[in-house]
């Protein structure tokens, strides 16, 4: 039994591990504030899982561990409200949320709450208490984006938000199912005498979860942090050049250039200049083909190139959503705030806002230090 429950421990740590180590790689690689956010949320996964193993493996630390969990719980406080901090914080980010800093409230008030439990209760009713809170806070955060996706279905369209929505839901049914198994554990076989404590501190429920979590982001990180390199077109000369991913006949990649402290090197301006006279050419031959069955093709060939398809990746990697996917094609295309509102059939101030989150996700502070960057990825795929 010692055996199969030090390899059960072993390769549940092993995966918090691996997924904290590609959180970390991400965060580095994307500058993306929610992959440091995983990172911590995995790093206190594995220190609740190693508290949880040494409960298991030494009586004597499971007695002082039981006693503290009764009288003084400030440890596994400190593990439910950074998780908790970290859920709320990944839900806001990927639902787009903009209001979701009011929703922190309830964090305080769910940490509050449980750090008073010792105080007016004792025994089986306080651990109770004191663990349900957070299945609470957590099914609420789950329920709160999953009605957003739904309400707003147009701007989760992406297999990132879909998967996400499954998530959601899965994290929901989880969360019943961790308050029915404390239920049955803390009011059955837990012990809380006055000579003895005997707190189970494994739920087999709450394992499945964090590891459906770890699973489900290392899926994400090899979908589109180890994809596989696209194919790179080439001119007569062999030169490797950019070419144009957007559907919009005036997309171009030299209007991003609008701050004169960004260097660019000679053969990045030729890139850029090679890229525009080839969409140019390609516009002005489809042009002169009035063909139905060529414009499909051309559509067809367009949704599918390889440039196209990085465009997606970047979005998808810095989890744009899909209004975010629209206004960033437009900044591109060099179109101002009132342009994007016209065409969009939105205000100014959403523009505003949507043009923020994006920054915020890309780690940047400006439109020219976004262009350069969307640049720098596509040449660096272009280039393995």
């Amino acid at each position: 039994m010692q055996i199969a429950l030090a390899i059960y421990n072993f390769l549940i740590l092993m995966l918090f591990a691996v997924a904290l180590s590609a959180s970390i790689l991400a965060q580095k690689k994307t500058k993306n504030n929610i992959y440091f956010v995983i990172s911590i949320m995995f790093l206190f996964y594995i220190f609740d899982n190693t508290l949880i193993y040494l409960t298991e493996l030494f009586n004597n630390f499971a007695e002082t561990h039981d006693q503290l969990l009764i009288h003084v719980p400030s440890f596994k406080l400190i593990i439910f409200t950074v998780t908790n901090i970290c859920w709320m914080y990944i839900n806001q980010i990927i639902i787009d949320d903009e209001n979701s800093i009011k929703h922190y409230f309830w964090v305080i008030v769910c940490a509050v709450f449980t750090s008073m439990v010792p105080l007016f209760s004792n025994g089986a009713t306080e651990i109770w208490l004191f663990f349900t809170p957070c299945q609470i806070f957590l099914f609420g955060v789950a329920l709160y984006g999953y009605k957003k996706m739904k309400k707003y279905p147009e701007k989760y369209l992406s297999s990132v938000y879909k998967a996400y929505k499954k998530l959601l839901v899965i994290t929901m049914v989880f969360c019943v199912l961790i308050v029915i198994e404390d239920t049955i554990v803390i009011f059955n076989f837990d012990i809380y005498e006055d000579f003895m404590v005997k707190v189970h501190n494994r739920s087999l429920t709450d394992d499945i979860l964090s590891i459906i979590y770890a699973v489900a982001f290392l899926k994400l990180f090899i979908k589109y942090d180890l994809q596989p390199t696209v194919p790179v077109e080439k001119n007569s000369q062999n030169e490797i050049f950019i070419p144009a991913f957007s559907k919009k006949e005036n997309s171009s990649y030299a209007s991003y250039n609008t701050d004169k402290n960004i260097d660019e090197t000679p053969s990045e301006l030729e890139q850029i200049n090679l890229h525009e006279e080839s969409f140019t050419d390609l516009h002005e031959e489809n042009s002169t083909d009035s063909s139905e069955e060529n414009e499909e093709i051309l559509d067809y060939n367009v949704e599918n190139s390889p440039e196209n398809i990085m465009f997606n990746n970047f979005c998808n990697k810095h989890l744009f959503t899909e209004r975010e996917k629209e206004i960033f094609e437009l900044m591109i295309q060099n179109k101002s705030n009132q342009e994007i509102s016209d065409e969009l059939f939105i205000s100014i101030g959403t523009v505003k806002t949507h043009i923020h989150n994006i920054y915020n996700k890309v780690d940047v502070k400006k439109k020219s230090s976004l262009m350069m960057k969307y640049y720098t990825f596509e040449k660096e795929n272009n280039t393995k």
